[in-house]
């Protein structure tokens, strides 16, 4: 048994995970949102190394575009902001959160008044708010 140290271990772990998970990444054309759901969660050392081993491609791209943009991505309003617009704590709140999050990565908002716009619309649909 090798005594790495933790973080050099967590990041083989990942590796190796990723790898075995590549399959999804190598549709052409996958939406920003899917590819930010597919990758968070993997270390950023695991993401670059399984890019690298990977070469060039749809998977590398993807990869790469994680890294560098779409991980830093966050939702323009935060829990407390869409509670603010009228929406109650629950699951519906993640929803919305989520899906803010996806609009962003998407493009489809850019700023904040735009999520609030967005989020306005929601609240008037039950399936956003209902548990």
């Amino acid at each position: 048994r090798l005594n790495l140290p933790r973080a050099l271990a967590q990041t083989l772990r990942d590796s190796q995970r990723l790898k075995a998970n590549l399959g999804p990444l190598e549709a052409p054309g996958l939406p920003p949102s899917r590819l930010y759901h597919l990758l968070q969660g993997y270390s950023p050392d695991a993401l670059q190394a399984v890019a690298l081993a990977e070469g060039r491609g749809h998977v590398s791209r993807g990869l790469e575009l994680f890294l560098k943009k779409l991980r830093y991505v966050k939702p323009p309003l935060n829990g407390e902001a869409v509670i603010g617009l009228g929406a109650s704590p629950g699951p519906g709140l993640g929803r919305m959160l989520d899906a803010l999050l996806d609009a962003r990565l998407e493009g489809r908002i850019r700023t904040k008044a735009d999520a609030e716009s967005l989020v306005s619309r929601w609240l008037k649909d039950a399936s956003y708010t209902s548990e």
